[in-house]
């Protein structure tokens, strides 16, 4: 099994722009994220669906296609509920982390989907993994339209930004209680 797999410019900067803009549109202020300790970023939880889920379909038909090819993971099969809209200014970061469901959840996070939709240039925020004592930067990340797939209990953080504003989707993908 891969570790993860990425698809650079999955989304072009026109579609990112697009994407961002649609994605303003479905915010809900009701909902709020519940980060992990160590993050520091503007997120932001939109709803996934109408315009919205169309702009991403591709995305999500490229995240089903890499779960059966590659990870084979049992995930229901349907679209998120909702996404998180991410900004990084400078000095945001998120240390090291997993995804994971709350332990009294009927379902467990299985894949995570992040897609870089910066519409303007960024130093810092690199994406890396630690695994096997080591660290993996994932240098595609700092590139827009680039889609990142791993399984969610993958150790990732990012780095601090430094400059600019590193933007992101981020979707997690569900399934029965890991066995």
């Amino acid at each position: 099994m891969i570790k993860w797999h990425f698809t650079p410019n999955l989304y072009s900067k026109a579609e990112v722009n697009e994407i961002n803009r649609i994605a303003q549109t479905f915010i809900d202020e009701t909902y709020k994220d519940r980060p992990g300790a160590g993050k520091q970023a503007d997120v932001k939880v939109a709803r996934f669906e109408g315009e919205l889920q169309d702009a991403l379909s591709r995305m999500t038909r490229v995240v089903n296609q890499l779960n059966e090819e590659y990870f084979g993971f049992d995930i229901f099969n349907h679209v998120p509920y909702s996404l998180n809209y991410n900004s990084y200014r400078e000095g945001d970061a998120y240390n090291f982390h997993m995804d994971a469901s709350s332990p009294d959840a009927a379902n467990d996070v299985k894949l995570t989907a992040v897609l870089n939709v910066s519409s303007e240039p960024f130093v810092g925020g690199e994406f890396e993994f630690f695994l096997n004592g080591e660290l993996a930067r994932i240098k595609e990340m700092d590139d827009a339209g680039t889609l990142l797939v791993f399984p969610s209990p993958l150790f990732h953080r990012v780095k601090p930004v430094q400059m600019g504003c590193r933007k992101t989707i981020s979707v997690w993908y569900t399934g029965p209680k890991w066995r």
